[in-house]
């Protein structure tokens, strides 16, 4: 009798903590080297939420102020067989570093009916072709990726199974 109550209990101690499972709507969060990325989504815009979850202060590469937009290098996002880039064709910007102190956080607003609507191209190429995604219900994959000499933490997040409901 004993063994069976530690049983129920350890199941449902595992049941109410930890990640929700993919179905299940709510933030999503990976970490790796210190940095955490988190993604919920409202319509089309993806809040990515970028944490120092580490010991020291930690550089990352944020939003670049370009001609009425702001571009986010870093990312990108997948969905609907769609690759979602957030860079388009500017002149001089700022570094886009930001210092994360640790528990430091910077939110970027990854708008994906704005960035489709772009018509720039950059190297000839249409920046996000396809136009607005069609009403419906969708799992998009956020990327953050950096390479050496971006900024202080490089490396790549992917996170899967943000929900995305476009009216």
């Amino acid at each position: 009798m004993r063994r069976i109550w530690l049983l129920a209990l350890v199941a449902v101690s595992c049941s109410n903590g930890g990640d929700p499972p993919a179905s299940e709507p709510g933030p999503r969060t990976v970490r790796r080297a210190g940095l955490e990325l988190t993604a919920t989504a409202d319509g089309e815009v993806i809040d990515a939420v970028l944490t120092n979850v580490g010991e020291k202060p930690l550089t990352v590469l944020s939003g670049l102020s370009a001609s009425m937009r702001v571009d986010f290098d870093a990312f990108s996002v997948y969905v609907a067989g769609r690759a979602f880039t957030f860079v388009g064709p500017r002149n001089a910007t700022g570094s886009g570093l930001v210092e994360l102190a640790p528990g430091e956080s910077v939110h970027q607003l990854l708008d994906l009916h704005k960035w489709a609507e772009v018509t720039a191209s950059v190297g000839g190429k249409p920046i996000n072709p396809g136009g607005p995604l069609k009403p419906g219900r969708y799992k998009a994959r956020v990327m953050y990726r950096t390479e050496p000499g971006d900024a202080s933490w490089t490396g790549q997040l992917v996170l899967d199974g943000v929900d995305l409901t476009i009216k």
